[in-house]
């Protein structure tokens, strides 16, 4: 009696899935043995991911997303599938060999589909300009713009030179400058908030320049360059940001927060009906 034949493609092609089919095994005993496929009854011992990812399963995403649909045909060309073979077929074998459940591409795309499905529900609805304007008010400290300082500064080398430039200075003139010593900054410094001074000439000077009374020279402040004389020209005090000037950032402020929220809540439903 004649043995049945196989092709010499098909039989390259086996041992590469017997090893796909074999790490699918393994990667779903790691990922996902306490998931949704254990079809545990107390869904709360679920992680978020599990819940989504068992709901995408449910919903055949893994066949019909075309992200993960393409993952699985790359998966098999790569393990050795029939290059002829339309991408129905193999991704049917991918299922087959539990590639939809075990790949980490597969699995991070279809959790990622849910989520960005129940935000985008969540986003589809514009706030008005009432609930921008609460919203501003209860997170009025989230948008408020700092206090800045406009300063002229010179700088010298050490100390006593400083203090000595600053005793010959008219205390509320700001001409002439003093000369100081050559530093590569200029000396007269744009409006700057405590933090972007900090950047320039470190916190600490940053801390002291915003201490410092307007309209007249202080110091010597110490900063890693050395020691200034500090001129404060203008201080503008802290204000809250009216919702004209920030209403795109509220707005998106107030649209994750939704989503968020709607992500959380479509994750409870799902740990009470079940995702399939």
């Amino acid at each position: 009696m004649d043995r049945p034949r196989t092709t010499r493609s098909a039989r390259r092609r086996l041992p590469a899935l017997l090893r796909f089919g074999l790490l699918g095994a393994l990667l779903f005993a790691v990922f996902g043995a306490d998931g949704p496929q254990a079809r545990r009854v107390d869904l709360s011992s679920w992680s978020d991911e599990a819940v989504l990812l068992e709901a995408a399963l449910a919903r055949d995403l893994a066949a019909r997303d075309p992200v993960a649909r393409r993952r699985l045909v790359q998966n098999m060309r790569f393990a050795g599938g029939d290059l002829e073979r339309d991408e129905a077929a193999l991704v049917r074998e991918a299922h087959e060999l539990g590639m939809h459940r075990s790949d980490p591409v597969v699995r991070r795309r279809l959790v990622q589909r849910l989520r960005l499905e129940a935000a985008a529900r969540a986003r589809a609805t514009p706030p008005s300009e009432e609930v921008l304007q609460a919203y501003l008010d209860r997170h009025a400290e989230r948008f408020t713009e700092p206090a800045r300082r406009q300063l002229l500064q010179v700088p010298f080398r050490d100390e006593p030179r400083a203090r000595d430039a600053l005793a010959r200075l008219d205390p509320g003139s700001a001409e002439p400058l003093p000369s100081g010593d050559p530093l590569p900054m200029a000396r007269a410094l744009p409006s700057s908030s405590a933090e972007e001074l900090g950047r320039q000439l470190g916190p600490a000077f940053a801390r002291r320049a915003f201490s410092l009374p307007e309209t007249r020279w202080s110091g010597p402040v110490r900063s890693p360059y050395g020691w200034h004389l500090v001129f404060v020209v203008s201080a503008e005090p802290e204000r809250r940001s009216p919702l004209a000037t920030v209403r795109a950032e509220v707005r998106e402020a107030l649209l994750a927060e939704r989503a968020d929220r709607a992500v959380a809540a479509e994750v409870a439903r799902l740990r009470r009906e079940g995702p399939w």
